[in-house]
C-alpha cells in the first residue's frame, strides 16, 4: 500500500499450451518499485 495506495495493480492469468523455453518448469514476468 506503500506504493499503490488504494489502487491494485493489474493481473492476468492466461493458460498456454507451452513456455517460451523448452525444458522450463515454470515462466515469471513481474515488475518491481526500486525507492530512490
Amino acid at each position: 500500500q506503500e506504493v499503490f495506495g488504494d489502487t491494485r495493480p493489474a493481473s492476468t492469468l492466461v493458460e498456454i499450451s507451452r513456455l517460451a523455453v523448452e525444458g522450463a518448469k515454470v515462466e515469471v514476468e513481474c515488475v518491481a518499485v526500486v525507492p530512490s
